[in-house]
């Protein structure tokens, strides 16, 4: 929620708030419904806080630490109370959901009377960690205030708490101060529990403290998403975390195991439901951060981010062949700039990081610098970027230029750009109007060439595990695609198909289809230096019969993640095939007019499909957990790149 409303609403919403707390147990008094704590434990509150930035593997974060830390802290201290501030605050009080501790020496034995630390205004006068030092708590600020801005006070060094000394305290004097409440609007809930071994020995609104335990990323993110009133009315935190059920004392790595155990799919479950499941998890994956890419690895030699560019002069003679084949790769993922002031242009290009190899031959022959273009994100890989500017981006345009045919013009441009400024906005222009437009060359084209341009927009396809291949070459404009089909023809007489994709009508496609056409022209670019696809040519290049699982499986691999738990395993292609052969069957029964069993037979193949679909479901769902695992792994390995295997 936004806000709490103002006047008779805003008191009947807060009286509402406070019925969870109740009466002490062994308190002389009851707890008062009117007020709220004026100071929380500074000592918690900084403790709360770490626990908050240790959840966080963005920023390095460890969720089996911040677990370690959590049980710690239940050894010694009692759940005290729960707190969150509204984003709509008069001071600009961050949303925040954080749980205190109180030490159970601050309570009588068993819990049974209610010390000073129940008390509202001036019962938490201490933190009672005498045997502890090192650390001196920080003083409360009027509404908690100091937790607007919790990454800029640890960069400040005001926050930092090695994890040695996460339990390191000493004895802290309250301050003593009472807060004005008159102009302020502060906002809590108080959740006493009794001194408690386990969850089963809590009273039910205990529970709900309880069940918010556990600082997590998602918890707080959950928080601010839903309403204040829904969210303190209804479910702590959003349905999915409320159905992990909590029943205990747990760090935030068994927390997120039940977080994903919601979106498993079950036996129980229907098509719909299976679907549901995977489609939360896709969305929860794609705000699933991979750590900070800090290295990669080019044959088998590891570099660090970023590899800046080296002063030094282009090499006299430089292989026709290679200069061939980086001009083709240029032409299919290269991509032309103007700098900012317009004082240059420079040339770029953009791989995954498991595919550091051809921008590592491009730095090898331009110069130019590699470093990180984009952290991963779930199914999206880390990114580099090769980038070469100055006099070395115009030396690479000029050796491309003889062999490039997409972006020759570009190029071009770039050879030659004007030293005088009043020159430079036109070619600005020009560069833009080259992009949109098919401003391709009909230049000569070469295996080596064809091997570049087939790295870069190049697919192999085994359709259904058969044996069987097809070749296809996307593009946005045709003209490239032509001159390669020609060549083709030309060279091999094999006859490619130029049309239009089905997906995107924008998009041009280049295809050969037939196992010993496909072949053919695999084993071209091999021996024309086929770089980043080398290994799927060469599976394909050796596909037979007997292998044609094997050559299936490891071709998926190999592929990107565009459609990761969309391929079919092995039973999904047998279960295929069963279906094709029961359609088969009820064409023939109509084609002989027996249409009773063609309709009996139809009925069979929905039935099938519907079980294909829902084991396909499953499937994918087994493969979205895995790669979910996955990701998690990488923070808790402390991973740096490169070695992913299976990501």
């Amino acid at each position: 929620m936004t806000g709490l409303q103002k006047g008779g609403e805003e008191a009947k919403l807060f009286r509402h708030r406070w019925d969870f707390g109740g009466r002490v147990e062994g308190a002389a008094e009851p707890i008062s419904k009117a007020s709220t704590p004026e100071k929380v434990l500074s000592r918690f509150d900084q403790i709360c806080l770490e626990l908050h930035w240790l959840g966080r593997p963005m920023r390095g974060g460890d969720y089996e630490t911040k677990a370690r830390a959590l049980e710690k802290l239940a050894e010694q201290f009692v759940l005290l109370h729960a707190h969150g501030n509204s984003p709509s605050e008069p001071h600009g009080i961050a949303s925040v959901l954080e749980v205190l501790y109180v030490h159970k020496r601050l309570l009588a034995p068993g819990g049974k009377e209610a010390l000073d630390v129940l008390m509202f205004c001036v019962g938490l006068k201490r933190v009672d960690c005498p045997a502890r030092e090192g650390l001196t708590g920080i003083a409360q600020k009027g509404l908690l205030g100091y937790m607007t801005d919790i990454e800029g006070k640890r960069k400040e060094g005001k926050m930092l708490l090695p994890a040695s000394r996460m339990y390191s305290d000493e004895v802290v004097q309250d301050t003593q101060r009472e807060v004005q409440m008159k102009s302020r609007e502060f906002r809590a809930v108080l959740l006493v529990s009794r001194r408690f071994a386990s969850y089963a020995e809590l009273a039910p609104c205990d529970r709900v403290g309880l069940g918010m335990q556990v600082l997590f990323p998602q918890a707080v993110l959950a928080r601010r998403q839903a309403g204040w009133a829904a969210w303190w009315t209804g479910c702590s935190l959003s349905p999915a975390i409320c159905a992990s059920g909590l029943k205990s004392l747990v760090g935030a790595a068994r927390f997120n195991a039940d977080l994903c155990c919601n979106f498993r799919v079950e036996a129980s479950d229907t098509l719909k439901e299976a679907q549901r499941k995977n489609e939360q998890l896709r969305a929860r994956l794609r705000k699933s951060p991979w750590p900070e890419l800090r290295l990669f690895s080019s044959r088998e030699r590891s570099y660090s981010l970023p590899l800046r560019a080296e002063g030094r002069e282009l090499p006299h003679l430089l292989s026709e062949s290679v200069l061939t084949y980086l001009a083709g790769f240029f032409d299919g993922d290269g991509c032309v700039s103007c700098a900012p002031d317009l004082s240059g242009c420079y040339l770029s290009i953009t791989q995954s990081f498991n595919q550091a190899e051809v921008l590592m031959l491009f730095r090898e022959t331009f110069a130019g610098s590699i470093s990180l273009h984009r952290d991963g994100m779930g199914l999206q890989k880390p990114s580099l970027r090769w980038t070469v500017g100055g006099q070395s981006a115009r030396n690479a345009a000029q050796l491309l230029v003889p062999h490039s045919i997409t972006k020759c013009k570009q190029l071009v441009l770039a050879a030659g750009w004007p030293n005088a400024k009043s020159c430079r906005e036109g070619c600005k222009t020009e560069l833009r109007a080259l992009k949109e437009n098919d401003s391709a060359v009909a230049g000569p084209c070469s295996w080596e060439y064809f091997a570049g341009f087939f790295d870069a927009e190049g697919y192999i396809q085994q359709r259904n595990g058969r044996v069987s291949l097809d070749l296809q070459i996307g593009q946005k404009h045709p003209r490239v695609l032509k001159c390669l089909r020609e060549f083709v023809a030309r060279g091999l007489g094999i006859d490619a198909t130029l049309r239009k994709m089905k997906r995107d009508r924008d998009l041009h496609a280049l295809e050969v289809s037939g196992l010993l056409k496909c072949k053919r022209i695999l084993q071209h670019l091999l021996n024309a230096g086929l770089l980043c696809k080398a290994k799927q040519a060469q599976l394909a290049v050796g596909l037979t019969p007997g292998n044609a699982q094997q050559v299936s499986d490891q071709l998926s691999e190999l592929t990107g993640n565009q459609t990761f738990g969309k391929r079919l395993d092995a039973a999904g292609r047998e279960r295929a095939k069963k279906i094709r052969s029961a359609q088969a069957a009820a064409a023939r029964l109509k084609r002989r007019g027996q249409f009773a069993e063609a309709v009996a037979k139809l009925g069979e193949v929905e039935v099938l499909k519907h079980e294909h679909e829902l084991l396909k479901a499953c499937c994918e769902n087994k493969q979205l957990m895995e790669y979910m695992h996955k990701v998690q792994s990488l923070h808790r390995n402390s991973w740096e790149g490169p070695l992913a295997h299976g990501m």
